[in-house]
């Protein structure tokens, strides 16, 4: 057998192997997420181009593990299915009641944000970082100020806010305040993350 044929059936495995990893990520995230856009499962895979996640997207709908869902004509949403948490529970040890995803509770006032949000998720997922998202952390009964996110590190957590628009000085007066009362709590490090884009 040539050389080159040789070296094409000892990387195949390695192929099949990376686009079980990737389906496996993405599942992952969209257990939490419930649905994202190209853009973002791009940064969760580190892909260099849009081709190679539109790929990895049509396979799992095809596999019915997630679905599609044209937003406007900008924004394609790709969401997991029933199926798609059946199979991710398979691979996880913490068996939860997870939502599946359903376009009609997506909320375009706020889908901006979430996607931003979204894609600090991703790097951090990519990094190895645990990130916890605002909506699982708790309610605004508990506390006055609920973060984006929560990025843990091996010996802090740091509350993320993430800001789409320029606020008020005294908004930011009231947001820095209610952080200041949980970092002395020990909720969080001293050291937070924002980001205002």
């Amino acid at each position: 057998m040539p050389l080159n044929n040789q070296k094409n059936l000892l990387q195949a495995p390695t192929a099949k192997q990376k686009g079980v990893q990737n389906e496996a990520a993405i599942l992952q995230f969209l257990l939490e997420e419930k649905y994202s856009t190209a853009r973002v499962l791009t940064v969760l895979l580190g892909f260099a181009d849009r081709s190679s996640i539109l790929k990895v997207l049509k396979r799992m709908i095809d596999k019915r593990w997630i679905k599609s869902h044209q937003l406007d004509r900008l924004t394609k949403l790709y969401g997991v299915t029933q199926s798609g948490i059946h199979e991710a529970q398979r691979h996880c040890d913490v068996i939860a009641d997870w939502k599946y995803f359903e376009s009609s509770k997506v909320n375009p006032n706020t889908l901006l944000h979430q996607l931003m949000v979204q894609e600090v998720h991703a790097l951090c997922a990519r990094l190895g970082l645990k990130f916890v998202t605002g909506k699982a952390i708790g309610s605004r009964a508990n506390q006055d100020k609920i973060p984006d996110g929560e990025i843990h590190f091996s010996d802090k957590i740091v509350a993320l806010e993430v800001e789409r628009h320029i606020k008020s000085k005294r908004r930011y007066d009231a947001i820095v305040y209610n952080y200041l009362k949980l970092i002395k709590a020990g909720k969080y490090d001293s050291e937070g993350c924002c980001l205002t884009l």
